[in-house]
């Protein structure tokens, strides 16, 4: 299959804004985790590679071979073993396998809009790949995993990198997601804590509001269908097309007819895209890449902002004199996720973009604005950025925000107040950036106010 097959252009747009956004949420099954054989050379998912060497661990006897972890497990009980057993036998194992991700998981992993990440399987193949392409993230500190008998919440607000196995991972006691009655045991625990207490409200907040992209099936279809109805905490079929959806990539092999009928028939908020989840994410990535990854220059980075603002987007007014620091400010924001936009046409003499620039501060979210010893200096008030901070001063309602101040020349102090900004934000409070070095707080409330307005509108000052 063809990378350009997966999904029609305008919805690859929507795709990678979205993920821009962060309101995507990747849920990783096990055809993504794969590992070497060591026969053939070639990639094949971990839980096969496992299967062979399980059964040889517990002395299993079958006339033919059993290719999945579930079906040892399956056959081991059957022939009278004990359960605890199984689990024993595979921490042996994968104790003994180096996890080394493959060039689908680290693509995944460079995909720094990604803020939290939902694994179905038990191995920490995921984490390696984190771990090598964020050096922010640490296992022992940014892995959760869920049981049934022991709830398990992500922080909010939600800073950093997380990883959360939600069906357990290979170090949950007593036991982790194996085969068929694990699978229905983990999906019952969640619902339980999520219908009795609120122990696990984050995350299953995120679960609810955000796109689910699962990259694999998590395991057979009834589990994918149970799955994402405790996600969802309502009825699939009876969800209205405003709210998050989801999209499925797996190979046409692993899906029963009744699941893809049942979701591109009936059930038209999730996509099925039949093909390798592998060779999908790397297509993501690679687009990912071209559109939002971390720009060569600020030439670069200029060019990948559009030329009308996206609606919502933070605006950033600032005086010409004063274009490194806007940029850095831009930069650091756009890598936070956070939808920034500045006008690059005042860098060319001559035009008028009044009509333009007015729509703009009519449609952003919050307005940055960069206040500095040239733009006090400048009292008759005849340049655009007057022109922008007078509009979105009359935006202003009572009690509501719009407008964020940032003083960036290392010479003015801290208490500082400016003289030449619109009165009505006169007792607003001013972020001190000295050299327009934004502080990882700074951008971190920006997002966080950015997350507000999306769920719940414009917030209070």
């Amino acid at each position: 299959m063809q990378s350009h097959d997966f999904l029609p252009e305008s919805d690859w747009r929507t795709l990678i804004r979205d993920i821009h956004a962060r309101q995507v949420l990747p849920v990783i099954g096990p055809e993504l985790v794969t590992v070497q054989d060591a026969q053939t050379g070639a990639l094949v998912p971990l839980h096969r590679h496992l299967a062979p060497l399980l059964a040889a661990n517990l002395k299993l006897q079958t006339t033919t071979p059993c290719e999945t972890i579930n079906a040892v497990a399956c056959e081991y009980l059957l022939a009278g073993g004990a359960r605890k057993i199984i689990y024993d036998e595979l921490r042996e194992l994968l104790d003994g396998v180096k996890p080394v991700p493959n060039e689908a998981l680290l693509a995944l992993a460079r995909i720094s809009d990604f803020d939290l990440f939902i694994s179905s399987t038990f191995d920490h193949h995921l984490a390696a790949a984190l771990t090598a392409m964020r050096p922010a993230f640490r296992e022992k500190e940014h892995l959760l995993a869920y049981h049934p008998t022991q709830a398990a919440d992500i922080p909010e607000p939600l800073t950093g990198t997380w990883l959360y196995h939600i069906l357990g991972d290979y170090n949950t006691y007593p036991d982790f997601a194996v085969w068929e009655e694990d699978y229905m045991e983990f999906i019952c625990g969640l619902l339980k804590h999520q219908a009795t207490d609120g122990s696990m409200t984050h995350i299953f907040r995120q679960l609810e509001k955000r796109y689910l992209l699962l990259l694999g099936a998590p395991f057979t279809d009834w589990i994918v269908r149970f799955f994402l109805r405790t996600a969802r905490k309502s009825r699939l079929s009876d969800r209205s097309s405003s709210t998050a959806g989801e999209c499925l990539a797996e190979r046409a092999e692993n899906m029963a007819a009744p699941l893809v009928f049942f979701f591109d028939k009936l059930i038209q908020a999730t996509h099925v895209v039949p093909g390798d989840p592998a060779t999908f994410v790397m297509e993501l990535a690679r687009r990912w890449q071209e559109k939002h990854g971390e720009a060569a220059n600020d030439d670069d980075f200029l060019a990948r902002i559009p030329d009308h603002m996206p609606k919502d987007s933070v605006f950033l007014s600032y005086a010409r004199e004063d274009r490194l620091a806007a940029l850095a400010i831009a930069r650091e924001l756009h890598k936070a996720g956070v939808p920034v936009w500045l006008d690059k046409a005042r860098l060319q003499l001559g035009q008028n973009f009044e009509s333009q620039l007015k729509n703009a501060v009519g449609d952003c979210s919050f307005f940055i604005s960069l206040i500095s010893a040239t733009t006090e200096a400048d009292t008759e008030r005849k340049r655009y950025f007057h022109a922008e901070r007078d509009w979105i001063a009359a935006r202003q309602s009572d009690g509501f925000l719009y407008y964020l101040p940032v003083a960036i020349d290392a010479s003015l102090p801290e208490k500082w107040q400016p003289q030449h900004e619109p009165a009505c934000f006169s007792r607003s409070h001013y972020n001190h950036l000295p050299g327009g070095k934004p502080t990882p707080d700074f951008v971190r409330t920006v997002r966080t106010l950015v997350e507000s307005f999306r769920s719940s509108g414009r917030p209070r000052g």
